[in-house]
């Protein structure tokens, strides 16, 4: 049988930088005083239940000198600071390039494109591993910019909050991807890929005027299997956030994490549900998937998936699994790990305790039980294995 093959887009490549700071409440109305933009990030991470949350600097009001002036804030006052490749397309690119770099099960050899805009000078300020080759950008675009794209990353209590910005131009923005993607629905539709994977659609989406933008990855949607994870919408308004779940329900798989679908939920029927436990993330999830949908959510104690099969309940589990050992070994070891360094390594499930139902009526596995310290990217490194895993093993 011919390699199956998967599609990354569109939201670029960035460099992260994160900052950890132990101290952060002390900080807080310093910082917020200083650089208003990250008030709503600093209080949703310092909250009683603190969630991960990301806005885009360009919807702020506020310019990338103010930008990099925080980024020397930060600084200063962070115990740590590490810089490693950003933006959801690049992550799950960068973790299957790795993965397949010594496949095992369940991960077998697969063909793997990044689409998007890109400059390559951002490759200088990135460990060697988390490169892209030019064999995997065949169809994407590469841009000068005057400022590469750049997010800070403020990690705390097992959560993080995200800044982005797009560089400038503005390379991960929809405004600049449009005459690519018009140049590349024909293109893909040759190509055919297995899957296309659209991520990180809330930063492409997140300054345009003009939501017929939106309309602009519906050739991407048709696909066989088109995939759409689910992102921070801090601040977003309505109607631009009426266009991203439309957007969302055409697609054939979305995956995020609890808070990312009780937003989706909250949002779609007018609740404010605030419940975090697995029955109502259960019960939500449930109501909002849509027939022949497959919904996949993560959360930091167990996962589970809805629309799959049950007798490929196993492997679908063995995929689960070996993506949640990759997100732990991926933090342990600070680089991206080959399937093979994954498969070597035996880890434990934590013992949470799950309702009957959710287990019952959907596809579901525990967690490594192991502290996270950054979980930065790892939602990410996470749903890439995931859904590699499944493509490699005929499931898709």
């Amino acid at each position: 049988m011919p390699p199956r093959t998967i599609c990354f887009g569109f939201d670029g490549i960035c460099c992260d930088m994160s900052f950890f700071i132990p101290e952060l409440p002390k900080y807080k109305s310093e910082l917020c005083i200083k650089y208003p933009f990250l008030k709503p990030i600093l209080e949703l991470l310092l909250a009683e239940r603190p969630e991960d949350c990301e806005l885009q600097l360009e919807s702020t009001g506020f310019g990338f000198e103010t930008f990099f002036d925080c980024i020397y804030s930060l600084s200063e006052i962070s115990s740590q600071k590490t810089t490693h490749i950003g933006a959801n397309t690049a992550i799950e690119t960068v973790t299957a390039i790795n993965l397949l770099k010594d496949p095992a099960y369940p991960i077998d050899f697969t063909k793997v494109y990044f689409l998007g805009n890109y400059n390559s000078d951002i490759f200088r300020k990135l460990p060697k591993d988390q490169r892209i080759d030019s064999v995997y950008l065949e169809y994407a675009n590469h841009v000068k910019t005057s400022y590469i794209p750049i997010s800070i990353i403020i990690p705390y209590r097992e959560k993080r909050g995200i800044i982005s910005f797009g560089g400038i131009p503005s390379i991960r923005r929809i405004e600049s991807l449009k005459p690519y993607l018009k140049k590349l629905s024909s293109i893909i539709q040759k190509l055919n890929p297995d899957l296309m994977a659209l991520l990180g659609m809330t930063n492409v989406f997140a300054t345009t005027e003009d939501f017929n933008d939106f309309k602009l990855v519906d050739p991407f949607l048709k696909l066989r299997y088109s995939l759409i994870d689910l992102g921070g919408t801090i601040s977003w308004e309505y109607n631009r956030l009426e266009q991203f779940y439309q957007m969302v329900e055409k697609a054939k798989i979305v995956i995020g994490n609890d808070e990312e679908f009780r937003s989706w939920y909250n949002f779609k029927y007018g609740e404010s549900i605030t419940a975090h436990d697995p029955l109502t993330l259960y019960k939500m999830t449930n109501k909002l998937r849509k027939k022949d949908q497959i919904l996949v959510c993560h959360t930091k104690s167990y996962q589970f998936v809805l629309g799959l099969e049950s007798t490929d309940e196993e492997t679908v589990k063995d995929c689960m699994n070996f993506a949640n050992k990759a997100t732990v070994i991926k933090t342990d070891l600070n680089t991206f790990p080959t399937a093979k360094e994954v498969q070597e390594v035996s880890l434990q499930e934590n013992t949470i305790p799950l309702p009957e139902l959710l287990v019952a009526n959907a596809i579901v596995t525990r967690s490594i039980d192991k502290k996270i310290i950054n979980p930065v990217g790892l939602g990410d490194i996470w749903s890439c294995t995931f859904i590699l895993g499944l493509l490699s093993q005929n499931l898709l």
